[in-house]
């Protein structure tokens, strides 16, 4: 893992106001900067771009905005960024031909949605950023920042029913140590609209596994990425390797299954995001098996904390059902029709009893 460790001062002067809110953890008088990058392809989507199952859960995905970063909309109550909030190209001296630069910046981490007022994200979202503290009762969780039209723009203000406050810290770590990195926040109402998402509780994932992660690289509207997989599993450490496309503002990015849909951790570090050239900023690339890979808290590290939501009890009953043994068939008896030239027959046909709904059903 790559961790620049940079003072308090540099990393000031590097924020830029508005976006790109970058995220530091504290640690002896020095900040540690959360990096992450791409491997191989940049395989990063807009929810536009994305197929019906990655929208679906995309909206159960949360973006943390500090409430410095939003203006209020005093008659009808909703949230803005500010006019100057600028764009990933403006903010990050982009190089010609790179990805999203026209795209606003404005949260700084991300998170999921695990039970009906409930969301976990990255512990280190919680701990220090460049402006201040994490303020639980002042600091906004935003559904829908995110491009839902081909060739469109994300919004810029937000509806009251999409923002949520903070009521509590439900359970919070950041270990040095164990490098666990974890935060669960309890909302200031129930979510409505959108569907908790569903963890993996089984502890089994492998390495080879396929993933994929929903969040907000760099502050963009939100993004799905796949392509990846489970690089290592370190024997008795609470996180895995992999080498997923993400950023620092992938913080607390719910990480998935590719083949059953279940979170199976939240990201939280990660290699560099960009290089500096002659023509501007670009993406630092590394080949798909290279470079330190993107770290994930396992889920298993907070799956106690969190509730059997009514989307794991499907995918419990679809998986459950998919592992029976097939059904005999059954016949359906021929059928005699009569006719001038004698009778026709209609030879009789074995359909199996019906398939259990698909596990994407729910999803679309």
């Amino acid at each position: 893992m790559k961790l620049k460790i940079l003072t308090m001062t540099v990393l000031t002067a590097a924020f830029f106001h508005y976006g790109n809110l970058l995220l530091a953890e504290w640690n002896g008088g020095n900040a540690q900067i959360i990096p992450a990058s791409i491997y191989g392809d940049d395989d990063r989507q807009d929810v536009a771009d994305s197929d019906a199952k990655m929208q679906a859960l995309s909206s159960s995905a949360v973006a943390l905005f500090l409430e410095s970063s939003l203006s209020t909309g005093a008659k009808t109550g909703s949230y803005s960024l500010p006019a100057g909030a600028g764009t990933l190209g403006s903010n990050r001296g982009m190089a010609p031909g790179q990805r999203f630069t026209d795209q606003v910046q404005g949260a700084y981490c991300s998170g999921a949605l695990v039970g009906d007022d409930l969301i976990f994200t990255a512990g280190h979202c919680l701990k220090e950023s460049i402006i201040g503290n994490f303020d639980c009762a002042k600091d906004k969780l935003v559904f829908g920042f995110a491009v839902t039209k081909k060739d469109g723009s994300a919004p810029t203000e937000f509806a009251k029913k999409d923002v949520y406050g903070c009521k509590q810290i439900v359970s919070w770590k950041l270990d040095a140590k164990t490098k666990t990195d974890y935060a669960v926040l309890k909302l200031d109402r129930k979510v409505e609209g959108r569907v908790p998402l569903a963890i993996n509780r089984g502890d089994d994932l492998k390495v080879g596994d396929k993933l994929f992660v929903i969040g907000y690289p760099d502050g963009l509207p939100i993004k799905v990425a796949g392509g990846a997989k489970v690089r290592s599993l370190p024997a008795g450490a609470p996180y895995f390797f992999t080498d997923l496309d993400t950023f620092h503002g992938n913080s607390g990015s719910p990480v998935f299954n590719a083949k059953t849909f279940r979170i199976e951790g939240i990201l939280v570090r990660g290699d560099n995001d960009y290089v500096n050239t002659s023509s501007g900023t670009k993406t630092d690339i590394f080949p798909q098996e290279l470079g330190a890979g993107e770290e994930v808290t396992k889920i298993s590290e907070i799956k106690n904390l969190l509730p059997v939501t009514l989307f794991e009890k499907y995918l419990n009953y679809a998986e459950k059902e998919q592992r029976k043994p097939a059904p005999v068939a059954r016949p359906v008896p021929a059928i005699y029709f009569p006719g001038s030239n004698g009778p026709s027959v209609q030879p009789a046909v074995y359909y199996p009893e019906p398939a259990p709904t698909r596990v994407e059903a729910i999803l679309i």
